[in-house]
C-alpha cells in the first residue's frame, strides 16, 4: 500500500492538481488522469481499488489501466511524493 509524502502540500486546480515538495523547492503538475488516481491514493485506496475505479470510469480494460495506473504511482514515488508502507 502506498501513502502520500506528509510534506507535499496539495492544490486542486482547473485540470488536475499541484504538488508543492517543500524540502526540494519543486512543483509537479498532475494532469485530469494522475490527479484522480491521486486523489484516490489520498482516499486510502488499494493499487487494485484504485485500478479498478479507473477502468470503470474510463470504460477500459483494467490491464490497460494498470500499465498507466502503476507508471503513475512509479513515478511519483521516484520522486518523492508517495512512499509505501512497510
Amino acid at each position: 500500500m502506498y501513502r502520500i509524502s506528509r510534506h507535499i502540500i496539495i492544490e486542486e486546480i482547473e485540470d488536475g492538481l499541484v504538488l508543492f515538495d517543500p524540502k526540494k523547492l519543486l512543483f509537479y503538475n498532475l494532469n485530469e488522469t494522475a490527479a484522480r488516481i491521486f486523489k484516490l491514493l489520498k482516499k486510502r485506496k488499494k493499487l487494485s481499488e484504485i485500478i479498478q475505479t479507473i477502468a470503470v470510469e474510463f470504460n477500459a480494460s483494467s490491464e490497460i489501466i494498470k500499465g498507466d495506473v502503476t507508471k503513475t504511482f512509479l513515478d511519483l514515488e521516484k520522486k518523492g511524493v508517495i512512499h509505501k508502507m512497510k
